[in-house]
Order: structure tokens, then sequence, then C-alpha cells
């Protein structure tokens, strides 16, 4: 003899304690995502920032080697170099124009003046279309190489006499991403001591 099978279904309580589950499970991993991304970009970042700094000091290593300014001291990209980083806003956005107008001889660099540069990475996507992989600002400053760390035919040169003809530390800082105000943006300082390979 078959017994009476008697079906049971969900109340509306248990439902709701399910539905609350699967909420609260749900919640806890979308909170994630925000941290992926940030971790993403930040890897972008640190990626792009150390070559970024080699192609911008490489260019000026290279224009100041090419260059008539011998003495390093007059019209040449180092000679108009501040001694000081240059001065910024907070609220600074886009603070170079990434056009046409800008542009270094078709390079991924972009100038505004001797100090205030940016960089700007793109590639295409499967859809054909560029996009930005990455856009920084640059600021570049120099400073006198420190005294007793100069030498000319084994004589150590003296600290009065030490001046950018002999060379400079150029100082350059990536802050990156340019869409953000100056103060928000993750920044990145980097040096290369230049000696002028023209003195005689």
């Amino acid at each position: 003899m078959n017994r009476p099978y008697k079906i049971f279904y969900f109340n509306i309580v248990e439902i709701a304690l399910a539905l609350a589950v699967i909420g609260i499970g749900i919640a806890g991993i979308m909170t994630l995502f925000p941290v992926a991304l940030n971790a993403s970009r930040d890897s972008v970042g640190d990626n792009n920032a150390p070559l970024v700094a080699e192609e911008m000091l490489t260019y000026i290593e290279a224009r100041a080697n090419a260059e008539t300014d011998v003495g390093w001291t007059g019209s040449g990209i180092i000679g108009q170099l501040p001694i000081t980083k240059p001065n910024n806003s907070p609220t600074a956005v886009n603070e170079v124009p990434f056009d046409a107008a800008h542009n270094i001889n078709g390079t991924n660099i972009y100038m505004v003046n001797n100090s205030l540069y940016g960089i700007l990475l793109t590639s295409t996507n499967a859809g054909g279309q560029e996009v930005t992989d990455f856009s920084a600002i640059i600021r570049v400053w120099k400073q006198q190489i420190p005294a007793g760390s100069l030498y000319i035919e084994g004589n150590m040169v003296p600290s009065a006499a030490l001046g950018y003809q002999y060379g400079a530390d150029v100082f350059v800082e990536v802050s990156w991403p340019s869409e953000k105000p100056y103060g928000q943006r993750e920044k990145r300082v980097y040096m290369l001591e230049l000696f002028n390979p023209n003195l005689s």
C-alpha cells in the first residue's frame, strides 16, 4: 500500500533568509572588484613609470650632448632646466596637452616647456580603436653634482668651482594618471647623473 506523499513548500521566511545569505555573499564578492582593479592599475603604473623615466632621461641626455651649448649653462636643455622641482597646483588636471602641436617628433613625449612634459602610451584594441594604456605628467629639474664626487684627470674639482658646465644631476618625477589632480596621482622620482662630454 502506497503512502501518500505530503509536499512541503518553502515559506516566505525561508525564501527571505536564502536571499539574504545570497545577497551577503554577492556583496562580499563585489567588494573585491575595486581592490583588484586598483591593484591592476597600480601594477601597470609601477611597470611603466621606470620605462617612462628612462625614455625621458635618454631624450634629455641625447639633446644635451647634441646641442651647441657645450657649457650646459646657456640656452640648451640643461641650461634651461630649473634648479628646483617645478611648482604644481593640487587641482591641476591634464597639465600637458596630448596633441600633435606638443608632440616631439612622433615619439610618446609631449612637451609644454623645458621642465614639464607628458608621456602617452596607447595601443589598439580588438575593435581597431586606439586606447590609452598609460598617461603621465613628467616634471624635470636639475641640481649640481655634489662636491667631492667629481674628478678631472685625477684631481678633485673643489666645491667652489663646481657648476653645470661639468655636469648635472637631472631629476624626473613621473606622476600618473594625468587625468587626476596632481595631489591624487601616484608619483615616482628618478635621477640620472650626467657629465658633460663636451668639456675639454
